[in-house]
């Protein structure tokens, strides 16, 4: 069983707009360990973030960094539902000598629902690995934000 949990705070007039910052902590566990995950992007034009995200994993099998600088863009025009879209890099650093470092790249599309004060987000990501051959190089998984306009 994973649980993650994570919410996002952004401070501007507007939520996506220029100059707006977004601040995200997380967390996930199951049976084989616990993890931590901070984030942090900056709206360098309405809709479009670099963001830089990180996680820890601390677990049975050896500790785990993950750092992912990104992209994403969100149609910010729309009132109640904003698409997102976006692509970022992956490079996981491990602890234990029985796995190798990785990287892998991908993309993310999804779309918020504004909520008052909050946005819900759901989507979905693709990870591509490089230097991997065979079965495993390459996944899809859901998305799932929760965000605070302060």
């Amino acid at each position: 069983l994973l649980l993650f949990v994570g919410v996002e705070f952004s401070h501007a007039q507007k939520p996506f707009e220029k100059g707006s910052t977004r601040l995200s902590v997380g967390g996930a566990g199951n049976k084989s360990g616990v993890g931590m995950a901070f984030g942090v992007g900056h709206y360098v034009f309405d809709g479009l973030e670099l963001g830089l995200d990180s996680a820890f994993w601390f677990g049975d099998q050896g500790n785990q960094l993950h750092l992912m600088p990104g992209v994403r863009y969100v149609v910010h025009k729309p009132k109640r539902f904003k698409p997102y879209f976006g692509v970022f890099f992956h490079r996981a650093v491990y602890s234990s000598e029985d796995r190798e470092n990785a990287n892998s790249f991908g993309g993310r599309a999804g779309g918020f629902i504004k909520g008052g004060r909050h946005f819900f987000g759901i989507g979905v990501a693709y990870e591509k690995y490089l230097d991997c051959e065979g079965k495993g190089c390459e996944e899809f998984y859901p998305e799932f934000n929760f965000a605070l306009h302060l």
